[in-house]
Parts: structure tokens; sequence; C-alpha cells
């Protein structure tokens, strides 16, 4: 009982301080502006998702009731169903869709609903309807995204079981937690200039992966990201990624050559866990080298 209290507690905490957090602001770019419908600026990926995610939701989370989840709240024109995808429409003239509403073999996000410019895809899934999950599931094969989407959300694409194709728009800036994890059949992915992190299990237990072409400005490997993955064999990174995070490639049993660039300058130990076939290439006296080095993993010099 001490628990359920103190996690209430902490609740109504979190909401009474981000209500004041509202009320406390005085202009900025993250004021909401309901009334005149201009387009919301954001400050970080987490403001974007705050807009995108929680327009609809009303549990009372500190993030459900962030200045940006708030104005979402008050920008929302209503939601629609168009080209079988359920839509939320925004004053601001942008649009999130929600969920396929039938089932297809080609997820085609729409660029635009009724004069709305489509940003961000919440899910492809409707979870919770169990049935037409399931059925949506088995019959998709290929996922288009638009080049207006710039936010793939968390889970949008996970455990779509018949997913063999995706094909990134050129504005997709984040990804959400395990946005396509579980996508079983999926042989390959190429990712846009504009992404910049592989986030958490971003692609985890996709058994088929065996291509994956980065982006110029992806930073960051994130947690899990490619974690079994036992099919993906060879890895370029680009110049400009700084970091790979806890068991990224880990379990990618099959992998044998990856190009770490000379910028990276950290590598979690377990980043390459179970990757007994690896040879690491990179640059004579950078830090992939000593990486590898103190890690028993063999070296080459070069791409």
């Amino acid at each position: 009982m001490a628990d359920i209290a103190m996690n209430l507690l902490r609740r109504v905490f979190a909401w009474f301080m981000a209500l004041i957090s509202v009320f406390s602001l005085k202009g900025g770019q993250n004021t909401p502006a309901p009334e005149t419908g201009k387009p919301y600026l954001f400050s970080s990926e987490q403001a974007y998702e705050n807009y995108y995610l929680y327009c609809t939701e009303e549990d009372p989370e500190p993030y459900a009731w962030s200045p940006e989840a708030l104005a979402a709240r008050a920008n929302v024109v209503k939601e629609t169903e168009s080209g079988g995808f359920s839509v939320t429409l925004f004053k601001n003239g942008t649009a999130r869709v929600n969920h396929m509403t039938r089932p297809a073999e080609t997820a085609e996000i729409p660029a635009s609903v009724d004069g709305y410019t489509v940003t961000a895809v919440y899910s492809v899934l409707p979870y919770g309807a169990y049935d037409a999950a399931a059925r949506i599931a088995s019959a998709v094969k290929k996922a288009v995204i638009p080049d207006t989407v710039e936010y793939v959300m968390e889970r949008a694409f996970e455990d779509l079981s018949n997913l063999r194709e995706v094909r990134f728009g050129a504005r997709v800036r984040f990804m959400g937690a395990n946005a396509f994890r579980g996508c079983t059949l999926l042989s390959a992915a190429v990712l846009p200039d504009s992404l910049l992190a592989l986030p958490v299990s971003a692609f985890e237990s996709s058994a088929a992966l065996t291509s994956v072409v980065f982006g110029k400005n992806v930073r960051r490997i994130g947690v899990c990201a490619f974690f079994d993955c036992p099919n993906l064999r060879r890895v370029t990174l680009p110049g400009g990624v700084t970091s790979l995070d806890t068991q990224c490639f880990a379990l990618c049993k099959r992998l044998s050559y990856i190009y770490i660039p000379a910028s990276v300058t950290a590598i979690e130990d377990d980043a390459f866990g179970r990757c007994d076939r690896l040879t690491i290439h990179g640059e004579q006296g950078s830090y992939a080298e000593t990486w590898a080095a103190a890690h028993g993993v063999p070296f080459a010099a070069g791409a």
C-alpha cells in the first residue's frame, strides 16, 4: 500500500509541476499558440515527441502534461480516416498517422491528408485491437515513408512479421525506440542522411537483416540497436559517428566486418558481445584500434 501511495503521489506531483511550468511560460519558441494555429517550434527531440505522442493522451504522466503535449491537444482539429489510416489533424497544418485501419500489402504513409502535412507516424498497428493488429502485421510487406515525415515514433513499425522492404523519406530526423524491432523478414535498410541517431532496439531481432546503409549525419548507434541480427555480415559506419552504445551489435553472430571511423571516441565494452567472427577495420592510432586491442578483437588498418 505504501508503494502504491508513493507512486500516486509522484504522478500527482509530476502533473502539478508540469502545469506550473506551462502557466509560467512567458513567450519563447515553445509557447503554445492554439488560437492562431501558428507552427509550433521544437527545442529538442523530446519536445517534438511530447507534441506528437501525447496529442490525444490524458494520462497524467510528466511528459503527457508537458507544454508541448498541452499545446498539441489544444491544436487538434479532429481525428479522421484517409486511405486506410487513422490520422489526427492539427491547427498548425500538420498531421499524425495513428495506425492502419485495414490490412494491405503496402503501408504507404500519406504525405498529406485534407491539406494537412503528415510529419509524424505513431504506429502502423492499432495497439489494443489485437485481432486487427494481427491481420495487418501479417499482411504488410512494404512500408513507404514520405519526405514530409520527420518523426518515426516508438514502436511505429514493430512486429510487422511479414515486412520485407522499407523506404525512408529524406526528412526523417528522429526515430523512437523499437521502431522496427522484430521485423523478422526485413532484409535491408537504407537510412536517410537526415537521421541523427539509431535509437534503442531500432532493428533488434530483425533476423533476416543482411545490409544496413547509414546516412552521413548519424552520430550515435543506440543501445541494442542491432541486437540479435544474426545475418548481418558487413557494416560500414560513416565519418561523424561518435559512440557505439551497450550491445548495439551484440549477438550479430555472422558479423565479420565493421569499419569504425576515427570520429568514434566511445565504444561500450559489450557493444559486440558474442560477435565471434568479427574483425574491426579502422584507422591506425584510432580509438577503434585501442578498443580492439583491449578487448581481444582482431583489427585491420584501412577500410
